[in-house]
């Protein structure tokens, strides 16, 4: 999508970060973090995520028309949980009207490590040991589309001299996790989706059931 205004930008975006075991919110209008919320949850994502928004809304001393819309991380991660944070989403786009803008995780990883003149390389652990891998350039775009494969493939795979953030381990880490300002900095420079979707990368997998 093309750049928010400047006027658009003044409002207040609810982040939702659903893509793994961590729940992370914020309420960030203007380029400034008004609240936050980072905890991992694991398997109660379900149960704390709608109380929790509530929570980083009251503290942040918004209400929920006030807000411009909503920013969400929509993966790559796990599928359940990236699931549970889009249906939260969307159910707030039906019943308030807000717009949900959806933003490529592992890019707002890398962007607080570009324009060092050199690429950023994501490494996020995936099933099993595959992991998630994407590299983008020292001005923040992408090389290609994030895949997934196994470990010494992606570091094979990675630019010469890359800088590597993400959370996969027996790599030298920068960064391990992405801040709300990255994404809130990804929106206003123009890289949303709209309409958010979920970015499932490695295909679903299931067993036919022969009838009985």
């Amino acid at each position: 999508m093309t750049k928010p205004t400047a006027e658009a930008l003044k409002k207040p975006y609810l982040l939702i970060d659903t893509a793994n075991d961590t729940l992370s919110l914020a309420v960030i209008a203007d380029g400034k973090v008004l609240s936050s919320f980072s905890e991992a949850v694991f398997r109660d994502m379900a149960a704390r995520l709608q109380p929790e928004m509530q929570n980083v809304l009251q503290s942040a001393q918004m209400n929920w028309p006030e807000l411009g819309g909503i920013l969400f991380n929509q993966g790559p991660g796990s599928f359940t949980s990236i699931r549970i944070g889009l249906a939260a989403a969307k159910a707030l786009e039906l019943s308030l009207g807000l717009k949900v803008y959806g933003l490529n995780g592992m890019q707002a990883l890398a962007h607080p490590h570009t324009g060092q003149g050199r690429d950023v390389t994501v490494l996020l652990e995936a099933v099993g040991t595959d992991i998630y891998t994407q590299s983008f350039d020292e001005n923040g775009k992408p090389h290609a589309d994030a895949i997934t494969q196994s470990l010494p493939e992606a570091l094979e795979r990675a630019p010469v001299g890359s800088l590597f953030v993400g959370d996969t381990s027996n790599v030298n880490i920068e960064a391990k996790t992405a801040t709300p300002m990255a994404f809130w900095q990804l929106f206003a420079d123009g890289y949303a989706v709209f309409p958010a979707k979920a970015a499932y990368i490695r295909p679903l997998t299931y067993k036919k059931v022969a009838n009985q």
